[in-house]
């Protein structure tokens, strides 16, 4: 199923550099879940940002089953290094053994 749910969404990411996605884009994926891991932003700001978007997450599937998260972005996605692997751990944990109810939202 969850390599389902790539392969249907593969549009939004299959790109050579990163780039800026809509709104629309996301609500037309309705992710599972939501990880807020802006790179530059620390948890405390991620988290932030992530409550004052509260109104466009609440249209979300991850909303609606308290599955959306944040955390330091700039520590575990920004820098190469051992944060790097940790980073991959946390995406992994939140997509697959994160009990609904720990969201931050």
């Amino acid at each position: 199923e969850a390599t389902q749910n790539v392969q249907q969404h593969q549009s939004l990411y299959n790109h050579k550099k990163s780039r800026q996605i809509s709104w629309e884009d996301v609500y037309k994926a309705d992710p599972d879940c939501v990880l807020i891991a802006c790179c530059g932003f620390d948890m405390e700001r991620n988290t932030a940002d992530a409550r004052k978007m509260h109104y466009r997450l609440s249209q979300l599937r991850a909303y609606h089953t308290n599955r959306i998260y944040a955390c330091d972005g700039n520590r575990y996605f920004a820098r190469p290094g051992p944060s790097l692997l940790q980073g991959c751990f946390i995406v992994a944990r939140v997509a697959f053994d994160t009990p609904a109810g720990d969201s931050i939202i």
